[in-house]
């Protein structure tokens, strides 16, 4: 099981990722904020991927500076076994001294099937020169490995003991789908556990979620509830969402009419109409509020996406935006077009165009932003890519400077990987006073093992050990080629996936939305024949239902889960 740090609070959460984030491009200054913008994840753009593989990368160590505070963090890791850290030092450099100083450390502990049992931080005190506890994380499983409970507690020196904080609490079903989950927080004056979020799902038989309910509560009374029903097409697409909430009165519970969702799809189960409608209260009616629709080409690549809304007193659909796709002969986006409906003219009105630029190698070279202003296109922000012979890739935002005429200098990304893909060197700079500055932090995300970590900084080094050479493999004697299903499913970010193969094969083993787009890459390298668990994070991704296909030479299989957050 993986644990996630908070470096800037040294908090841990129990919660795994297998992504580091890559897109830093901030779209702001826009001309008209009401028309919709360009979402960038919506566009299939050729990137080195941002999955480091847990198989490859097993950190030694990680030195990364904070701007700001001014200053320099080194993490150290050691490991019970390849794949699963025992303890986790972090340390922080003086510049008066010139040395390295202790700042916390956690320690690890597993069960007899290797998920995460307990962990231990403790910060380190200077004037006593001694380790000072801080919050401890006990974790339950049941005998098919989900997670039952996830009790955290922080030590109080004046009474010298561990006190209760936040309890997670999960139950699930025969087929390892979750039943519920419960967040509690510990209440001191009342001495008991106080429930302040439960979530309840039920499934058919495919294990799609039939009901979602979201239950909200204060002082341990229900304030607030969401129910959301969903129905599902033979080929296990969602075809309708109709969604309540719970109208609470003295005396009396009733559930009162929200929202309802219905979707359509075409032979390749890509999405082509979202019709969202509101339930009208003093006229007694569902009445729709706008759609959404999709057309695609032989390739099923996007070519379009429009927004109507509904007019309730012409009772017709309206234009409202648009984003028109083309393609170049390598199958890679080549423009996005964005327009809108003008409803005085009658026309469509270009609004935002991107153009995206490769190499003979398919790499991303360039992308172009301009908007229509004035009856002309012009200017807005352009990003290039430059790839280095030692796996190094530099991306540079650039906005225009109405005022000179000319481009200026906005954010630089610098990355570097090894050989094995994994990241070496990270940095994010700022164009200010005519240089470039260590002055913009951001929190990004780092997998390595057994736990992800959250680090805000500027720049950050990384260092490996030998790394471990496969996935947890359960069982040699294997015959068949199986991709079971993820459980806990839904799940909120974390799940775990188990799959066998039957003879020694280069498996890929990835992770697609509903419109066919790779997401995540889990596994893609030559494995033997036997059993395999990955663990996924999806934090980084929106609610929704996604598929995991694996692959081998010959055989391939695709299951459904739902991410809910």
């Amino acid at each position: 099981m993986k644990i996630l740090f908070s470096i800037c609070t040294i908090l841990i959460l129990f919660i795994p990722s297998y992504s580091f984030t890559k897109e830093y491009i901030l779209y702001q200054n826009r001309i008209d904020t009401n028309i919709p913008q360009l979402d960038i994840e919506t566009v299939e753009i050729p990137q080195k991927s941002d999955f480091t593989p847990i198989n490859k990368c097993q950190l030694d160590s990680i030195i990364y500076t904070t701007e700001g505070q001014d200053i320099t963090h080194k993490m150290y890791f050691d490991y019970i076994k390849p794949g699963y850290i025992s303890f986790l030092l972090l340390n922080t450099f003086n510049p008066e001294t010139g040395q390295w100083g202790n700042y916390s450390r956690t320690t690890f502990t597993y069960n007899a099937t290797w998920d995460t049992q307990t962990s231990i931080t403790q910060r380190w005190d200077d004037d006593k020169e001694s380790w000072n506890d801080g919050t401890r994380y006990i974790k339950k499983y049941d005998n098919n490995n989900n997670l039952l409970s996830n009790h955290s507690m922080t030590w109080n020196d004046l009474n010298n003991k561990w006190n209760n904080r936040i309890k997670y609490t999960y139950t699930y079903d025969n087929r390892n789908n979750m039943l519920s989950y419960i967040s509690q927080r510990w209440n001191n004056d009342a001495n008991d556990w106080f429930t302040e979020i439960e979530y309840i799902y039920s499934y058919d038989e495919n294990d799609s979620v039939l009901t979602y309910q979201w239950n909200s509560f204060i002082n341990n009374n229900l304030s607030s509830s969401q129910l959301t029903e969903n129905k599902y097409d033979e080929r296990g697409n969602k075809i309708f969402a109709h969604e309540r909430s719970m109208n609470l009165t003295i005396g009396e519970i009733t559930w009162q009419e929200g929202a309802r969702t219905t979707l359509t799809y075409n032979d390749e189960n890509k999405l082509t109409s979202k019709l969202l409608e509101y339930w009208i209260k003093e006229a007694k009616k569902w009445e729709p509020y706008s759609q959404e629709l999709y057309t695609y080409d032989e390739n099923s690549n996007k070519l379009s996406y429009c927004i109507q809304n509904w007019h309730p007193e012409y009772h017709i659909w309206i234009d409202y935006y648009k984003m028109i796709y083309t393609y170049n002969e390598y199958n890679k986006v080549d423009t996005y077009l964005g327009s809108r409906w003008d409803i005085d003219e009658k026309r469509w009105i270009d609004t935002q165009k991107i153009t995206y630029y490769y190499n003979s190698m398919g790499e991303l070279l360039s992308q172009l932003e301009v908007i229509w202003y004035e009856n002309q296109w012009r200017n807005n922000f352009r990003t290039t890519y430059a790839y280095g012979l030692d796996n190094s890739e530099i991306k540079t935002v650039e906005s225009w400077e109405y005022s000179i005429n000319e481009w200026r200098y906005q954010h630089k990304l610098i990355q570097k990987h090894d050989n094995n893909n994994c990241l070496t060197y990270w940095n994010l700079k700022t164009w200010r006073n005519g240089a470039w500055e260590n002055n913009q932090t951001l929190t990004n995300e780092f997998t390595t093992s057994n736990i992800d970590f959250e680090i805000n900084c500027s720049e950050l080094y990384a260092y490996y050990s030998q790394p471990a050479t496969r996935v947890e493999n359960q069982n040699k004697n294997v015959n068949t080629f199986e991709l079971a299903q993820n459980y806990p499913n839904p799940f909120n970010p974390t799940t775990t996936i188990n799959y066998s193969i039957e003879k020694a094969s280069h498996v890929k083993l990835g992770i697609y939305n509903t419109l066919g787009q790779l997401v995540s890459v889990l596994v893609d390298i030559l494995q033997q024949p036997g059993k395999y668990s990955v663990k996924y994070n999806a934090n980084q991704s929106c609610s929704g239902v996604y598929y995991y296909k694996l692959e081998t030479g010959e055989q391939k299989s695709i299951r459904k889960m739902l991410y809910l957050k």
